[in-house]
């Protein structure tokens, strides 16, 4: 069994991201109970002066390589570019508006050093828009109640992977060529899992863990996912996937994705807050670590 020990953890900044939720995942990061060998940043194009002097002042202290590119392309180019700079062939993956819990890398790293190339977990999501007076929301939001493999039919119809949550192995992706593709801004993710999972030549071993290893801040998540500029990179999603796979059953989700569409924003919305409710997340009840959770929580 391998014996990895360094990790690299990898992000993209661009003109949206929030500096202040961009410092609470960064440390969030940085005090892991394993904490990462290297943080590499990707700068996506012009940012504002605050978030970049934050950058600059992590910098100073911490282990941080930051890379700017010249012009925003979207998060798959610049996940790409960021793979390129990692130093370390487990790479942690971390979105700027979530939080990690602190044992996230410790857990994670025992399953990749037990023969898994991506382990994924369980996420509580936290919807807490500043504009809406009703009170924050909590779902766990979680593949299986089980530490679980996910196979090839798993990724076909629907996407099991919590994507910021991921850690993964990149021997064989650079074995077989395969990175995130830089046409994609949105689902790039979900395409480069599906393509490792897919492509039998890899054999690569994907494993959910039921444990919750990350707070995921999900505000306008569901009207991103509902509109028709995240249908257009869906369209995107399905061809790339049927050119992997042939499999039909892609056409039939994207007929009903088209459907969707067509009926309007606002049925749309209803829907897919119907799909996630009763098949894609669940309520918060006796979640571990219950404390920490509830800490993090209060101050997001």
């Amino acid at each position: 069994m391998p014996n990895f020990k360094n990790i690299s953890a990898l992000c993209s900044v661009f003109k949206e991201t929030d500096t202040k939720e961009f410092e609470s995942s960064l440390n969030s990061i940085i005090n892991q109970s394993l904490p990462p060998k290297e943080i590499i940043i990707i700068i996506d194009g012009i940012i504002s002066e605050n978030l970049y002097e934050t950058i600059i002042r992590y910098c100073e202290s911490y282990r941080i390589k930051f890379f700017r590119l010249d012009q925003n392309k979207g998060l798959g180019n610049a996940l790409s570019f960021g793979l390129r700079k990692c130093n370390y062939k487990i790479v942690a993956r971390f979105d700027t508006d979530d939080i990690s819990l602190k044992e996230r890398f410790k857990k994670q790293l025992n399953f990749i050093n037990n023969g898994w190339d991506l382990v994924s977990s369980a996420v509580v999501e936290c919807n807490k828009e500043k504009k809406n007076k009703k009170k924050p929301t909590y779902h766990l939001k979680t593949f299986s109640k089980v530490n679980k493999e996910i196979t090839e039919d798993d990724l076909i119809l629907r996407n099991p992977i919590n994507h910021p949550s991921v850690m993964f192995n990149m021997q064989k992706m650079i074995l077989f060529n395969k990175t995130y593709n830089q046409k994609m801004r949105k689902h790039q993710d979900f395409l480069l899992w599906r393509e490792l999972k897919l492509d039998k030549k890899v054999n690569f071993k994907i494993l959910h863990i039921s444990d919750i290893t990350l707070i995921m801040n999900s505000k306008n998540l569901i009207k991103k996912r509902s509109s028709l500029k995240s249908f257009s990179y869906e369209l995107l999603l399905f061809y790339y996937s049927f050119l992997i796979k042939k499999r039909f059953d892609i056409y039939i989700k994207l007929a009903i994705c088209f459907l969707i569409r067509i009926l309007g924003i606002y049925i749309s919305l209803f829907l897919y807050k119907f799909i996630r409710t009763r098949f894609l997340i669940h309520k918060v009840i006796n979640i571990e670590p219950i404390e920490e959770i509830n800490s993090i929580l209060k101050n997001m």
